[in-house]
C-alpha cells in the first residue's frame, strides 16, 4: 500500500443492537400466532398486551437512571408523547381486530407495509434521503412476505385485512412521531411514556 493511500476508519457493529433487533423480531413474529389463543375481545386483549408490557420499559428506564430525562424535556416533547401513544394504540388494536377477519398471514403480510410507509414519510416530513440499495430491499421484504402468505390476490381481500393495513399505518405513524421525540427523550422514557399512553388508550376503548 503507497505511503500517503487515506486509511478508511474501522466502523465496529453495534452488537447489542443487532441482538436486540434479531430477537425482537423473533418475538413480535409470534404476536398473531399467541393472540389468537386469547378468549377476550380482540380489544381487550390489546388493552391486556400493552398493560402487561408496560413493566418492561418501567424497569428499563428506572435501572437506566444516568439517562433519565428531566420533567422539563418530558413537558417539551408531551404532544409527540401523546400522539406517538395513540397511534401504537391504534396499531395493536387494529391488528388485534383483523386477526378476526383474516388469517395470521395475511395480516402480517399486511403489516409489512409499514416500514416502507415509514421509510417514505421520513422523506416526506424530515427530508430523509435513504440510501438507494433500501427501496430494492424494502420490495424483496415485501415480496418475501407475500410469498409466505400465500400470494393471495387483491380480489380476495377480507375486511380484516383492511384492519391489517389500519395497523401497517398507524405503525408508520409512530415510528415518525418517536423519532421525534428521540430527538430530545432517551429511548428508554419515550417509550415507557408511549406505551402509557397506549395502554389508557386501550383500556378506554375495550
Amino acid at each position: 500500500m503507497a505511503a500517503d493511500a487515506p486509511v478508511l476508519p474501522v466502523v465496529a457493529s453495534d452488537k447489542i443492537g443487532w441482538i436486540a433487533l434479531l430477537a425482537g423480531t423473533a418475538i413480535i413474529a409470534w404476536s398473531g400466532v399467541l393472540a389468537r389463543f386469547l378468549d377476550v375481545g380482540p380489544l381487550a386483549g390489546a388493552a391486556w398486551r400493552m398493560g402487561l408490557a408496560a413493566p418492561a420499559p418501567a424497569l428499563w428506564s428506572r435501572l437506566g437512571a444516568r439517562g433519565r430525562a428531566q420533567p422539563q424535556d418530558v413537558a417539551r416533547y408531551a404532544l409527540p408523547l401523546i400522539f406517538a401513544g395513540l397511534a401504537f394504540a391504534v396499531d395493536v388494536g387494529s391488528f388485534h381486530v383483523s386477526l378476526t377477519g383474516t388469517n395470521v398471514a395475511s395480516a402480517s403480510f399486511i403489516g409489512n407495509v409499514a416500514p416502507i410507509l415509514a421509510v417514505i414519510g421520513g422523506a416526506l416530513l424530515f427530508r430523509e434521503r435513504p440510501a438507494v440499495q433500501v427501496w430494492p430491499a424494502l420490495v424483496l421484504a415485501l415480496i418475501g412476505s407475500w410469498v409466505m402468505a400465500g400470494m393471495a390476490a387483491p380480489a380476495n381481500i377480507r375486511w380484516g385485512d383492511t384492519f391489517a393495513l389500519s395497523a401497517a399505518v398507524a405503525y408508520a405513524t409512530y415510528l415518525m412521531f418517536i423519532k421525534r421525540v428521540r430527538s430530545g427523550l432517551d429511548c428508554a422514557t419515550a417509550t415507557l411514556l408511549s406505551a402509557a399512553v397506549s395502554a389508557v388508550a386501550l383500556v378506554i376503548a375495550a
